[in-house]
């Protein structure tokens, strides 16, 4: 079978090292390194790692050594390999070997200069026709997971649903149906499975669900997976209104995760719960304990002497909560609180300063919501669930019937 794969740069799936940024913050960045005497490193090294295990996955696709990736993906899913900043390693090798796949058309669409309908197409369909002789194979099946996802997303790209255009809102609709898909094939194999886990949560960016539901997938991906801080930051960001919770119901699964991650974190899993959903919502600072977010981020901190999270809650602390979002009304004596708190907690904590995870910490964020939500606000009804897995789904029909006329 010839090869797909033509040397490129992995466009839209390594980090980057340098974040856009503007030159103010920059400077707060090197002033509080000065101040506090501590050495600014500039380079990042989680994004360093996470580069290096996407490009393993990438060479390993353009050298069609198939099986070794499956291989490499399911020892790093089972041993629950991550990096410093904790993020996993299986879902980066896959990412990694769909690049020259997917890359090309990534590029078209996050340029708003250039047409998204002369993107290049047959990106996807070629990844398939590689993998055809391994569809029984649910880590390569990941592979073309999460190159739907990041094809998908791109398709959609940020804001509410009411600012895509409708072209791009189908594009979207139809590679997470293909995500859907081909997760479907495998689900009865993956149980213990974090990465696949991890993916059908990833679904909710585009499939209605009820909050049950969503509970209910989450805390099985925290079961699996209690040490990576990122699936239950994922969820925080789930629970918010503009998904599918209310504030009331993060408070209440904060503290529930918390008690699950116990073994792990202490109290920890309080603060994960809430980090991000705090980024996306200040309101959720309404119903947050400030002291229970202050004892949670100390047992982080005591359970996990990792330079990347002490710089990733000081950084929120001292450029997410001052941004603007916090300054109003009853919101600002709040976020003056809990950066209060936090500084104490964080006294003698910091050795040196990451740049790249503190100019992250000062970009605004956004990330796509669901088609769930506008049904359940304009019609106050939650839409019927859609099955996650369907027992009797034969891949390669479903894909078929389900391609995007404009796919990757």
């Amino acid at each position: 079978m010839p090869s797909f794969f033509a040397p490129s740069r992995l466009l839209g799936i390594l980090p980057r090292q340098k974040p856009a940024v503007s030159a103010p913050v920059a400077q707060v960045v090197a002033d509080f390194a000065k101040a506090h005497a501590l050495p600014l490193r500039h380079e990042g090294p989680d994004l360093q790692a996470q580069a290096t295990i996407a490009t393993r996955g990438l060479f390993l696709a353009r050298q069609e050594r198939w099986s070794d990736l499956s291989h490499e993906m399911k020892m790093a899913d089972r041993h629950l390999d991550r990096t410093l900043g904790g993020v996993a390693h299986a879902p980066l090798l896959a990412r990694g070997a769909a690049g020259d796949a997917i890359g090309p058309l990534l590029q078209v669409l996050a340029d708003p200069g250039l047409v998204a309908a002369h993107a290049p197409g047959g990106g996807i369909s070629a990844l398939e026709e590689a993998l055809e002789d391994f569809e029984d194979d649910f880590a390569l099946g990941l592979v073309l997971v999460y190159a739907l996802i990041e094809t998908g997303l791109a398709w959609r790209g940020q804001g509410w649903i009411s600012d895509v255009p409708q072209a791009h809102w189908h594009q979207f609709q139809a590679h997470f149906q293909q995500v859907q898909a081909v997760l479907a094939t495998h689900g009865q194999f993956t149980r213990n499975s974090a990465a696949y886990a991890a993916a059908r949560c990833a679904l909710f960016a585009a499939l209605p669900a009820r909050a049950e539901e969503v509970c209910t997938a989450y805390e099985w991906l925290i079961d699996l997976d209690p040490g990576n801080p990122h699936h239950m930051r994922n969820f925080g960001v789930h629970l918010l209104p503009r998904w599918f919770g209310d504030y009331d119901r993060l408070e209440t699964q904060a503290q529930r995760i918390a008690g699950r991650c116990a073994s792990v974190w202490g109290a920890g899993g309080y603060a994960w719960v809430y980090l991000d959903a705090l980024r996306h919502d200040p309101k959720a600072l309404t119903v947050l304990n400030v002291d229970r977010f202050a004892n949670a981020v100390t047992a982080i901190l005591d359970n996990a002497e990792n330079p990347h999270y002490a710089n990733d809650l000081a950084a929120f602390g001292a450029l997410t909560l001052a941004g603007p979002a916090f300054q109003s009304g009853v919101l600002r004596p709040m976020a003056q609180g809990l950066r209060q708190a936090l500084d104490q907690v964080l006294q003698g904590r910091l050795r040196e300063i990451h740049a790249p995870v503190w100019m992250q910490a000062a970009q605004p964020v956004a990330l796509p919501g669901t088609a769930a939500r506008p049904v359940v606000e304009e019609g106050g009804k939650i839409p019927p669930a859609v099955p996650l897995f369907q027992p009797g789904l034969r891949r390669r029909a479903q894909i078929s019937r389900l391609r995007p006329s404009l796919s990757a």
